[in-house]
């Protein structure tokens, strides 16, 4: 197979996909009305309350554009369920999440740029151990995640401590991300007592978080930080 079929190939990775066709996997592409329901949200919230701040603030606004390519995304890849609808649903997942991360050591735990950068290492040394350790396909693909969950765990620590402005923020956001998890996981072990899968209730909960989330940068107050990075005071 040349690579360049190698972009068309079909894969079947959930309990709804039974055949190949645009509506293999119809709960887990409608589910995804979820993320266009929360970027519209967060689009009207930014656009009221940072008005005039936009590109002092073009953290929080690349988030909610990850949101609505994650939701084109992940729509093209539950429909045509190929490969090359996959890299749209995980380069917008990647993306979001790497942002999160800095956006919320500068904002949520107030550290400065050297701060940011030990925090931010430290997160990337942890996945490339569990990519070392474990197979991607390891509990149906969810082993991708462990690092995010276990470091938003660790800022819900925090927070509960030292902002506790944000803390329903984060403790919502990270008891729904491990039900949304578990329910990731357990997708195709429970074909057979659950034929419509569990994956479109992923889709449902992690909408959730993901608003939850970028509500949380957005309800923080702004700091200063090193090296010209200036997110603007609300």
């Amino acid at each position: 197979m040349t690579d360049a079929a190698n972009y068309f190939e079909y894969i079947d990775k959930y309990c709804e996909r039974t055949v190949q066709g645009l509506w293999g996997e119809p709960l887990n592409v409608i589910s995804n009305v979820a993320f266009l329901i929360v970027f519209l949200l967060l689009l009207k919230y930014f656009y009221h309350n940072f008005h005039g701040r936009y590109r002092k603030n073009w953290d929080i606004a690349a988030l909610i554009f990850l949101i609505f390519c994650l939701t084109l995304g992940s729509t093209a890849w539950h429909v045509f369920a190929v490969r090359w609808a996959l890299f749209t649903d995980i380069i917008p997942i990647l993306i979001f999440i790497n942002l999160f991360m800095v956006s919320c050591f500068f904002r949520v735990l107030n550290r400065k740029l050297i701060g940011v950068i030990a925090l931010f290492g430290f997160y990337q040394l942890f996945n490339y151990l569990i990519q070392r350790q474990f197979s991607i396909e390891t509990l149906n693909g969810s082993i991708f995640y462990l690092p995010v969950v276990i470091y938003l765990f660790g800022i819900t620590l925090f927070v509960s401590q030292f902002r506790q402005d944000l803390h329903w923020y984060y403790l919502a956001s990270t008891s729904i991300f491990t039900v949304a998890l578990t329910l990731r996981t357990f997708d195709m072990s429970q074909c057979d007592s659950f034929p419509a899968g569990t994956h479109f209730l992923w889709h449902t909960f992690i909408a959730i978080v993901l608003y939850l989330l970028t509500m949380s940068l957005m309800m923080s107050k702004s700091i200063k930080v090193d090296a010209n990075i200036d997110f603007d005071k609300k």
